[in-house]
């Protein structure tokens, strides 16, 4: 473990920081269409989709939609108390996104945005307090953001990922989960270099981690993603947390136990062509043009295994989404029926999770 907790430090300790945006706090809200309920998911969960969805490469929704300013209203939502809700004493949720950042995340830094933006709204909506968000790089051990706003606007999601794609010269090597384990190891002291802000710094009560990869994966899934020869699923799914904060010593290090975290994986597919995955993509009408050229499926399989292997350890830790669908289907049902699954199971008695 001590080898271990070296070569994570060394990690950490690498990548350069760059200067995000400021992200602002929103407010006012909007009535959220109500649709049919699609029960589906990668690997072990029902999720009741408000609005349908079809074909190709499992689930999502694109949408986002626009804002009215101000300050957010959360009060519609339902007010339980849960883990995560941020009620009687509870420390609310954290949301960690990392993003694969190369050149080509300008052309969909946008859709990434509203992405971002939704999934909080309707996390809020389902009675979710949001004290953090992050935002990362997916094959580098940096946050982008992080500051005191924790209901980033999509715009401003947008403005950050348009710089972190204008300065990046990364070419993702190495397994897809490597960089997730260097900084939830020592998730109460990644910190935002530019900035000195510690997003995680405070123990939550509910934590959401989200990556989000829209090119080819550099490396199977398998054991060799892990110092401990474990698979990430092994790595990540087991029931007392020996991830989250294992390599903090300091006083700030919090647990949470498994119920209380979900991953959810947004990327492309790992089972058709360049050709089949473009035609696929450009036959949904919203989804951006200038996006097509800067997708590519993996010819090695990581996400889906992954979300699967999760799933093993408990029914729907673990959810996979097509990035296509994602950006330019129904969103805003799938992320409102994501919240609600969560926040149904967090609602029962802790030895019924």
């Amino acid at each position: 473990m001590r080898a271990l907790g070296l070569i994570l430090v060394a990690t950490l300790g690498s990548g350069c920081i760059i200067e995000p945006p400021d992200l602002i706090r929103l407010d006012g809200g909007d009535e959220w269409p109500d649709g049919g309920k699609h029960p589906t998911s990668d690997g072990g969960i029902g999720i009741d989709w408000d609005g349908g969805l079809g074909g190709g490469g499992g689930g999502g929704g694109g949408g986002g939609g626009g804002w009215d300013g101000g300050a957010w209203d959360a009060g519609s939502g339902p007010r339980a108390t849960f883990p995560g809700s941020g009620t009687n004493g509870d420390r609310g949720t954290g949301v960690l996104w990392l993003v694969r950042i190369d050149r080509s995340t300008a052309n969909l830094a946008a859709s990434y945005g509203s992405l971002i933006e939704t999934m909080t709204r309707q996390l809020i909506s389902q009675g979710f307090d949001i004290r953090r968000t992050a935002v990362g790089s997916l094959y580098e051990p940096r946050l982008l953001s992080g500051n005191e706003s924790a209901t980033p606007s999509a715009a401003s999601v947008q403005s950050l990922l348009e710089n972190a794609a204008t300065y990046s010269t990364t070419t993702p090597t190495g397994c897809s989960s490597q960089h997730l384990l260097s900084l939830t190891v020592r998730l109460s002291e990644a910190t935002v270099q530019s900035s000195g802000d510690r997003p995680f710094a405070d123990p939550l009560g509910a934590l959401l981690v989200v990556m989000i990869d829209h090119g080819s994966h550099p490396q199977d899934y398998g054991p060799g993603c892990d110092p401990a020869d474990k698979t990430p699923a092994e790595r990540f799914g087991v029931e007392h947390m020996p991830w989250l904060n294992i390599g903090s010593p300091t006083a700030s290090a919090w647990r949470i136990p498994r119920s209380q975290t979900r991953f959810l994986f947004v990327s492309t597919s790992e089972n058709e062509s360049y050709a089949q995955l473009r035609e696929r993509c450009a036959s949904m009408s919203t989804f951006p043009r200038t996006a097509l050229d800067a997708i590519s499926p993996s010819e090695h399989p990581f996400y889906e295994p992954f979300s699967t292997g999760l799933n093993g350890f408990q029914p729907g830790l673990g959810t996979r989404i097509d990035l296509c669908q994602a950006v330019a289907q129904d969103w805003t049902g799938f992320s409102r029926g994501f919240a609600r699954n969560w926040a149904q199971l967090l609602s029962l008695p802790a030895d019924q999770r």
